[in-house]
This record gives structure tokens, sequence and C-alpha cells, in this order.
């Protein structure tokens, strides 16, 4: 576990105790969200008790506060009181600002799951923050049999093929990659994006219009539920695949005549792509989907005339 603290992931959820998630932790903390929740509680508490001084605060408190609001039962004290120790902390106390929007972010969660959706939108921080009701948590899943060895090497010979244009060769890369996928019974949300994404890619470039729209609900199937509010390079592929299978699905049928509901319903789909985007975006990543919702746009105000 020292060695590579990713062996967590395959170690059964039983046998993940809290010494042994110590030591992963200890080694590297991205394998947190790989912690179970029976233990977790325990394994923060000794992580702030004895190793503080080897994490950051914000990742200890923040931590703690936001698996015990995704309990199958949120623990909304427990996680309360985590956001109000992040809140409290005066400057030099190493909580950050972000951390402190995080924090708030959190408590407003805990009052829309009250019942209180007015205090909510108080603690909202605004920008690129989601809604509360489009927040959705994760348990850690058990260990699958899975090559993971096999699978980087069709990732590597599709990533060959697509830049050589052999779309053909590449889709079944492809299909392969995503019948390793399904037969593990894998959640790897990264491994999917990845995969799902690139099929959608292929299937456009091949005019094969139905497997495209395939490819995008199963995207949107996979990955609309993950934790993208937590805005760090590991969800990127997940919101970037998002992005371009929503931004499909609401402009695939702009050239054909549709009636002012539908078009409704895609500038939504839309609306959802520009939604995972950062307010600092580069223009010439976002432009297309700008002008994409301005040509939708155009159109509902033409069937709504």
């Amino acid at each position: 576990m020292k060695k590579d603290p990713a062996n967590l992931a395959l170690v059964p959820l039983a046998q993940r105790s809290v010494d042994l998630c110590v030591v992963a932790l200890l080694a590297s903390e991205t394998v947190e969200c790989d912690v179970p929740s029976p233990v977790h509680r325990a394994v923060f508490e000794r992580l702030i008790a004895r190793h503080a001084g080897d994490f950051e605060p914000g990742f200890l408190y923040l931590s703690r506060a936001e698996r015990a609001v995704c309990r199958s039962m949120p623990e909304i004290d427990a996680a309360m009181a985590n956001c109000a120790t992040v809140r409290a902390r005066k400057a030099g106390s190493g909580f950050t600002r972000d951390d402190k929007a995080q924090a708030r972010f959190v408590q407003g969660y805990c009052h829309f799951l009250r019942g209180e959706p007015a205090r909510a939108a108080r603690l909202h921080p605004g920008g690129d923050w989601p809604a509360y009701e489009d927040v959705h948590f994760d348990e850690p899943s058990e260990p699958v049999d899975f090559n993971k060895g096999k699978f980087d090497t069709i990732m590597r010979d599709l990533d060959r093929l697509t830049q050589a244009r052999d779309y053909r060769r590449a889709l079944a890369a492809v299909e392969a990659g995503e019948r390793m996928l399904a037969d593990a019974g894998s959640r790897d949300a990264c491994f999917w994006a990845q995969v799902l994404d690139k099929k959608r890619f292929l299937a456009y470039e091949l005019g094969e219009w139905d497997l495209n729209e395939t490819a995008c609900h199963q995207i949107i199937e996979r990955l609309q539920h993950q934790d993208l509010w937590l805005f760090s390079a590991f969800m990127e592929p997940l919101r970037a695949a998002l992005r371009s299978a929503w931004f499909r699905l609401g402009t695939m049928h702009a050239g054909a005549d549709r009636s002012a509901g539908e078009l409704k319903a895609d500038l939504a789909l839309i609306d959802k792509a520009l939604a995972l985007f950062y307010s600092d975006e580069d223009d010439d990543v976002i432009a297309p989907f700008k002008e994409g919702r301005a040509t939708v746009r155009a159109l509902l105000d033409a069937a709504s005339a």
C-alpha cells in the first residue's frame, strides 16, 4: 500500500480497515474516494489527531463533511460541524478561500436536504457552483477483475488509429474496450468517459448517426451523476464528454422541422453543456457551443413568431 496506494481500490470493502486506509492516505490523499463509509469517520479522526501536519486542513475537514452527507442516511449535523470549523478559522489557519466556499456550499446543501430552500439559497456561492439538486454522491465500490494493462493497450491503439483517421478500425477498438468494461462490471467513470466519448466522435466521423446518438445517451446515463461540482483536473474528461453529448443531442436536429416545444428542449440540452464550462474558459473552446446555441435560439424565435 505504501508503494502504490492505488491498490486500496483493489482490496475488498470489508478488508479496508482503518489502519490500511490511513497508510494509503498518508501515501496519497487521492485515494480518499476509496475509503469505505463505515470506517471513513474513524480514519479521518485519526488523521486529524495524529497526522494533521501531513495534509492541508481543508482536505481533512471537507472530506469528512462531504462523506457525512453522502451516506444513505446523511449525517447532516456532523457535516455542518465540519463546515463550520472551516468557515470560522481566520487567516493563517491553512484554510483557503476555496475551502471556505466549498464549506459554504456543503452547508447550503445540508439545508437543502433538510427541506430549507431559503437558507440553502442564501449559502449558495453562485458562479460555477451547480444547483443543489444536481449534486450526487457515489459510495466506494467493490473491486472488479479487470485487466487494466490490456485496456491501456487497447486505448493506445485507439488513439493511434484515431490520429491516423482509420476510424473504422478505431471503432472496433472502442467496442473492445467497452466490452472489457461491461464484462468486468466496471463503474470507473474515467474509463467509461474515455471509451464512450471516443465512440461518440468516431460514430459522427463515420456518419453512423444512430450510433452517435446512442453514444451520447450512454455518456449521459453513465456520467451525469458524478461529482462534477468538485472542479479538478481528474473530472475534466468527464465534463468534456458530457458537454459534447448534451451539445450534440441539442443541435443534431437543427436542420429538421422542429416545433417550438422541441426546440425549447434542444435549447435546454445545450444550456446543460454550457453550464459545464468554467466562467473563464478560453473563447475558442466555448465559441462553437455558443454558436450552436444561437442557431437553435434563432430557430426557436422563428417557430414562436
